[in-house]
Formats: structure tokens, sequence, C-alpha cells
């Protein structure tokens, strides 16, 4: 709410602006200015206040929620999860303040939805200068004082604010208007001053009914002893006639002094139904009549505006397309457009034009001889004037004369170009069938590019190399099981290579397929020729390349003579423009014999590339052979120095002393010394296996063995070194247990030796 320059605030925030420091919000039983206690001056006077203020704040909501279908009871208690409050602030306001929990079970839940209405409540607040604000906690913690405070802000900026009478405006204009009706009716002997005592007996509201309808009610009938009857058929006529409703009691306006803000609250209504309404009834009739008259006036002209505007457009894209060369390339689409021209046009869509403009002059005339009653004139635009349409429909007529005699003379020449164009398209159709098949045979450098074929050899299985330094043997194991490779392996396995390892032989139908360029999708082949790509896939062996170098060179050869059709397809060009064909049909004739000339350069170029890759893999091709055969010679060599390994570990000895069996731990140092030898010779060959792997060879047909082979062997190796030093230190351990042994039993002989000598010498001295 937003208060005019030089307006006088409302009571409430005059009261708000009065509030100590405190922060305390406004709140509905605040006392009056000038008014401390009730009628009896004490606290029951004030509660009585209260529980009015209860009773017309809850029926001012009810009538309001009931839109919604909703009711509150208890204000007290009523408002505490937030919907109720929430839809009330949503209908008084026309606002939708955005999504809630419509099911809040939690404290949390409900202060959420709390802080949505409030927010709002709050904004409108600070805007009339109030500072202190309502929160989620006044309501929860059932401060009746402080929801009763909120309430009456609801009232006051959705009910009283917007009420103005003279210079006044809320409270003070909602009085003067109150007084001055009442005093109108009553001729000066009711008196209202205020909004408690000056309406207690009944008079006031009875009189200010009868200002508006001195049929329902005559004040000078009212009995002014029977306040209590008074402020019942007031009330009653209120809700029954005017559907104003009841927010207060009778018994409570006479039994106390009636609170200021329900009598302010309930005479707003009677503000709304009266003075606003009779404003808008009198400013109403006072431009009915010309309005409707106007409107129609209005309508007419905007209707011709509208279908002389229409008309026009239509009239001048109608001339622009009869001026304009008919877009037809061919004989069968002139036939068409000009089937189409009688059939659409000038049977159909031009007589409704016509009609139409007829139409438009008779509702000139009409427009015209109406306001000419009016003493008024009807002045059309220049571009819907009837005038400026007759004129145009004229051109449009010519123009259409000289659109049907260009479509005859168009048809007779384009029959005559037909038959070259024909002979054009056969000659050039069959070239570029053949074109095709070339290019898709050859394939294309920057496929090859992207494949990697023209940097990098073709790959024998779909694998990828390993990357990084040769590990020793534990890493290198989880480098094959990666890869799946057994460079070299007779008896390689398929998920590798797709078929078991076997050595390379020329396959002579796989060549016969070779020598078969494809046929492209919606191209003609040649009859009986069965088309596989010249890349298709990598190459077996040495054998296999040389043939499709040999391919390449007849398909040069026979490139040559394809090229003498050119020629011919240039001079039946020049024919096709002499007899004048249609620009764009001639440019894409132009256009065709173009491209097959570039086609024929970039299949020269491609022949070219084709031959320098077939020659880049022959080379390829002897580089992995020669590849293989050190792998396998290598191979061959380390696999039989582990078995001699293996036979030298596993060897029978036999130890009788200490000393052998040490000096057999001994030699196991020098077996371990070879045994690294053989893992070094082992790293050199994966890293062989490795750099094989780069080039993608992944079968090897000259070696017995892989590197899963070799490592097994290896492992082996290993075992039986780890099995005669356990036994040798056996060995060992048990000569010296045999020594030990021997040693104790020569020192007990000893210690019986000296008994012995003991007991003879004690002999000896008894019996010399």
């Amino acid at each position: 709410l937003s208060w005019g320059a030089g307006r006088p605030l409302p009571e409430h925030t005059r009261q708000a602006r009065r509030l100590p420091s405190s922060g305390t919000a406004p709140t509905a039983a605040m006392p009056d200015e000038n008014v401390t206690e009730g009628l009896s001056g004490s606290k029951d006077g004030e509660a009585a206040r209260q529980k009015m203020q209860i009773k017309s704040f809850t029926a001012w909501v009810n009538l309001h929620l009931k839109q919604a279908g909703m009711a509150v009871e208890n204000l007290k208690t009523d408002f505490g999860d937030g919907i109720k409050l929430l839809r009330l602030v949503e209908i008084i306001s026309e606002e939708e303040l955005g999504k809630y929990n419509q099911n809040p079970v939690s404290k949390f839940q409900k202060v959420e939805n709390l802080n949505i209405p409030l927010k709002y409540i709050n904004s409108f607040l600070k805007e009339i200068g109030i500072r202190n604000t309502y929160s989620a906690e006044n309501i929860i913690d059932e401060d009746m004082t402080l929801i009763l405070g909120m309430v009456w802000s609801l009232i006051l900026r959705y009910n009283v604010a917007d009420i103005s009478e003279g210079d006044k405006t809320a409270k003070e204009g909602l009085l003067l208007w109150a007084k001055t009706k009442v005093e109108e009716v009553s001729k000066g002997e009711v008196k209202v001053s205020n909004f408690h005592n000056s309406w207690q007996d009944g008079l006031a509201f009875n009189c200010l009914i009868q200002a508006y309808r001195p049929d329902l009610v005559q004040y000078q009938k009212l009995n002014k002893s029977a306040k209590v009857d008074n402020l019942n058929h007031a009330f009653d006529l209120a809700n029954d006639k005017l559907e104003i409703p009841k927010l207060l009691d009778a018994t409570d306006m006479v039994s106390m002094r009636p609170d200021e803000k329900s009598v302010m609250t309930y005479v707003s209504f009677f503000w709304k139904v009266f003075a606003a309404n009779k404003r808008k009834k009198i400013a109403a009739e006072r431009i009915t009549n010309v309005l409707q008259r106007e409107l129609a006036y209005r309508d007419l002209m905007e209707q011709y505006k509208l279908n002389g505007e229409q008309l026009g457009r239509w009239i001048k894209l109608k001339t622009d397309f009869f001026q304009a060369e008919p877009n037809c390339n061919s004989q069968a689409e002139l036939e068409v457009e000009m089937k189409k021209h009688v059939m659409e046009y000038g049977r159909g869509e031009k007589p409704t034009k016509l009609n139409e403009l007829n139409d438009l002059e008779a509702l000139h005339s009409s427009i015209t001889s109406r306001l000419a009653s009016l003493g008024r004139t009807f002045i059309p635009t220049e571009d819907t004037s009837l005038k400026v349409l007759n004129r145009w429909w004229e051109e449009l007529t010519y123009a259409e004369q000289a659109y049907e005699a260009n479509l005859r003379l168009k048809l007779k020449n384009l029959k005559r170009v037909e038959y070259y164009i024909k002979l054009h398209h056969s000659k050039a159709s069959k070239l570029e069938d053949w074109l095709g098949d070339k290019e898709r045979w050859l394939g294309k450098p920057a496929d090859a590019a992207a494949n990697g074929a023209a940097a990098a050899p073709p790959a024998d299985a779909d694998e990828t190399p390993p990357a990084g330094p040769v590990p020793r043997k534990s890493s290198f194991v989880g480098m094959l099981k990666s890869t799946g490779s057994s460079f070299g392996n007779r008896a390689a396995s398929p998920e590798a290579d797709g078929e078991g390892a076997k050595p390379t032989m020329v396959d002579m139908k796989a060549l016969e397929k070779v020598a078969s360029p494809p046929t492209p999708k919606g191209q003609r082949a040649s009859k009986g020729v069965k088309v596989v790509p010249l890349h298709d896939g990598p190459s077996e062996s040495v054998a296999d390349v040389q043939a499709k170098l040999n391919m390449l060179t007849a398909h040069n050869e026979e490139l040559s003579g394809r090229q003498a059709t050119v020629p011919e397809l240039d001079k039946l060009l020049a024919k096709i423009g002499e007899l004048g064909c249609p620009p764009m049909r001639q440019f894409s004739l132009t256009n065709r014999t173009s491209v097959i000339k570039e086609r024929i350069k970039d299949l020269e170029a491609l022949g070219t590339e084709s031959e320098q890759r077939l020659r880049e893999e022959y080379a390829h091709q002897q580089k992995m052979d020669e590849m293989r055969l050190v792998f396998a010679k290598k191979a061959e060599a380390l696999n039989r120095a582990m078995e001699e390994r293996v036979d030298t570990f596993s060897e029978i000895f036999v130890v009788d002393t200490v000393a052998e069996a040490e000096q057999q731990v001994a030699e196991i140092d020098g077996y371990r010394e070879s045994l690294e030898a053989l893992q070094c010779d082992l790293d050199a060959i994966a890293a062989y296996a490795e750099e094989m792997g780069s080039m993608r060879i992944s079968r090897n047909p000259y070696s017995r063995f892989g590197m899963p082979d070799l490592l097994a062997h290896m492992s082996r190796c290993e075992a039986a070194l780890e099995a005669r030093q356990v036994s040798v230190q056996e060995a060992l351990a048990h000569q010296q247990q045999i020594d030990a042994t021997k040693k104790a039993f020569a020192a007990a002989a000893d210690a019986i030796l000296e008994f012995v000598k003991a007991e003879r010498a004690k002999l000896d001295e008894v019996a010399p």
C-alpha cells in the first residue's frame, strides 16, 4: 500500500509510529487515541472489547475464506499451520503467493507456510512506514493480541485504505462520509463523530441505509431507546438486502463501549456497497450511449480497413507474381503451372476477390451515409481508398494477361531442348555410376588418414598395442591379459585372431572379391560384377598386396578410356544453351558436368594415393615377416636355455659332510645369477614382442612359443631353483645335526674314559 503525498496516514500507522523502541508490533487491542479503558474503567472492559474484535474479525476472515471452502473458528489457533492465513491473503490480494506445504506436520513446515503470507503482510506494512513486523512465532505461540493486530492490518489494507471522501482518506474519509450521510437523513438529529459511541444506539446504521435505500428503512419510525432492536434491524437489513455480513453483535455494542476497529470494518462495507457503486453507475450512464454508438462506428471502420488492407495485399502479391519470370525448369513443371493458373486462380481465387471488392464498396457507402448524418466524413487510408484499389485491380488484369502469354511461349521453347537434356542425362548417369563404383572401390584418403592407414600399417586383428616400458615378468603377465596377444604362438586363441593360426597363404577367392569395386547406394553397377573395396580389411601377405597393385594398374588404364565421354557432354551443353534452356536448368546441367570433371581429377589423385599406400603396405608386410622370424629364433634359443636350467636344478645330489652341503648352497647363488641372465633375455624378447604389438602383429606361424609359453617356462625354472634350494638347506641341516650328534657322543665317551681312569687309580691305591 502506497499512501499519496499529502494524504494523512491511517490511525493504525500513527499508533505504530508512537510505539516504544522495544520492537513490539502494533496490535489490534491497543487502546485507541484518548481512550485507555472500557466503560467500567477496568480490565474487564478491555477483555470485552477484545472479545468483540475477535467476533468481528473472525466474521471478516470467514467472509473471504468461504471462497476457498474454508473457515476459522478460533483465530488464536486456526492460523497455526499457515494454510488458512496464506489462502486468506491470496483471496483478498488476488495474487498467488507460491507453493506451500499442504499437509504440514512439523513445526518447521508450519513456520515455512506462515512465512509466505507474513512476508507479504510485512512488506506492505513497511511501505506505509511501520518498521515492526509480524513473525511465525507470534502465531504459533498463539499471541492473540498480535494476531488481531495482523488481521486489522489486512482490514485496513483491503477494506479501508482505498476509501476517500473530499480531501480525506482512509479512516478520516470513511468517518466524513458516514457523518455526512447520517446527518442528511436525520436532519442533524443523529451525530457521528467517531467509530464507537456514535454507533451504539443503532440509529446511525439505519440512517446510513436510508440514505441510499429509503425503501428499506424509515429512521423516524425507530424507537431511540430500543438500541438492541435498532442494531439488529440494521444488521439484518444489511445482511439480507445489501449482502453486508454481520460482523457485529448488537448485545456487545450496547453492553460495552464498541470497539472502534470492529465498527470501522463494518462501516467500510457500507461505503463499498453504496458510495463506490453509485459513482461507477453515474459514470457508466454518462458514457454508455456515446460509447456504444462510437464502438459501432469504429467496428465498421476497422472492418473496412481490415478488408481493404487484406485485399490490397493480395492484389500486390498477385501482381508481383505475374510480373516475375515463371519459376519452371521443365516442360512438366510449366504444364502444371498453366493448369494451376486456370483452375485455382481463374475459376476460384479471382472471382472471390472480385466479390470482396464489391462488398468493400458497399461498406464504404454505408459508413459514409451514417457519418454524414452527424456532420462527419469518412476518409480511409490512402492504400484502402476505392480509387487506389480499383487502379490496382486494372494493373493486376494487365499483368495476368502478359503472364499467360509468357507461359505459352516458354512451353514452346522447352519442348525443343528436352531431348538434348535427356541425352545429356543418359551419358552423365553412366559415367557417374562408373565413377561412384571406382570411388567406393578405392576409398577416400581422408578416411584412410582417420583410420591411421596412411601413417601406420593395418592390424592383423582388432587389438590395442600396450604402452609404456616393458615390465618384468610379474607386470608383463598383466600386459598380456590386457592385450590378449600370444606373439608367435602357433595355436593362437580364436578371440585374438578370429581363427586358428596357420602359415600365411594367398586366398585366391579373396583376391577375386577385391578385384571388383562396390556399387554405391542409388547407383547402377555393371552386370555380373560384385564390388568389394580395394582396402577392405588388412592384407594377409606380400602376395596379397602385389595383387592389389596389379588391379590398380588395370583401373588406371580404364580411367583413361572413360575420360573421352567428357567432351561429348560439353557439346550437348552448348546446344542446350543455344535453344534457350531455363537458367536454373542450364546451371544444373553445367554444374553436373563440372562435378563429373572434378570427380575424374579426384579419382586420378585417389589412384595415385592408393598406389603409394599399397607400396607402403608392401614394405610393411615384408618387415612384419622379418620380425616374426627374429622372434621365433630368439624364443627357440631362450626356451632351450630354460629347459637346460630346469634339468640342472632338478639333478639329484648326495652330500656326506657339512662341507659338501655348504658347497651345494654356494652353487645355488651361481644358479640364481644364471637365472637372472635368462630373465634379462626374457625381458628383451618381451620388449621385442611389444614392438610387434605396436605394429599390430598378433600371429606368428614361424614360432613354436609365444610370450605366455616363455613366461610359464621361466616360472618352472624359478620353481625348480626354489625346490633345489629347499633340498640343499634340508641336507645341510641334516649334516649339521649328524656332526652335533657325533660331537656329543665323543664328549660322553671322553667323560666315561676319565671316570674309568679315576676308578682304576683308586683300585691301584687300595691294592698295589
